[in-house]
């Protein structure tokens, strides 16, 4: 019984893992749409978004078998609680890169003044879900903590660009429209950090 409930586990891991990795996908892509070929990205991001939530129906389904058919340990409670958390974070994540390639695909590159911290705060965004899946794994506080420290980070630069970007509609108001969606995909960023942020906290509360 216990080795097939460890399987589960596993399979869960793997699910959530891959889960991960389409978010950090899709979060690549619909910054790219910024760039070029944006209705073909901006479909592959949709794409993504519904391979996420496929897949979140896929690892609802495993917890909730290991939960009717099992009979999980308080630690495994935990784990199972704590991954159907992580499971809502993703498909919002997935949801938001979808928003944001939308923003996206009416903005031209000759628009993207400041692209430069968006192409930072995509990097920093990207490195925190890495590297928060390197903390599920290995169960790692530190790491973990790390990742809601650098929040702080992402959030400094979405306001060093706001600053930016109040400049530049002052100074050219006629570049009010184009400023206020490139805002808007550094909202998205900032706010997909902060579901990276929430899913870190899960994992040092189970650690």
């Amino acid at each position: 019984m216990r080795e097939h409930f460890h399987q589960q586990l596993n399979e869960l891991d793997k699910n959530l893992i891959n889960m991960v990795k389409l978010c950090e996908t899709s979060i690549e892509l619909a910054v790219s749409v910024l760039l070029d070929d944006k209705l073909e990205k901006l479909k592959k991001v949709i794409n993504i978004r519904d391979q996420i939530d496929n897949e979140a129906d896929d690892t609802e389904d495993i917890c909730m078998k290991m939960l009717v058919r099992q009979q999980p340990l308080a630690r495994d409670m935990n784990t199972i609680a704590y991954s159907l958390k992580l499971i809502r974070d993703m498909q919002r994540i997935g949801t938001q890169a979808v928003d944001l390639a939308i923003i996206a695909k009416d903005i031209s590159p000759e628009e993207m003044k400041c692209s430069n911290l968006i192409r930072i705060m995509t990097k920093d965004t990207i490195s925190m879900l890495k590297d928060t899946v390197k903390a599920y794994l290995k169960k790692d506080k530190v790491l973990a903590t790390d990742v809601t420290n650098r929040d702080d980070n992402l959030d400094n630069n979405y306001l060093k660009l706001k600053k930016e970007l109040s400049t530049q509609i002052f100074s050219n108001p006629d570049e009010t429209s184009s400023a206020i969606d490139i805002l808007m995909v550094a909202k998205y960023l900032e706010r997909i950090g902060d579901h990276t942020v929430n899913i870190s906290k899960w994992i040092i509360e189970i650690s």
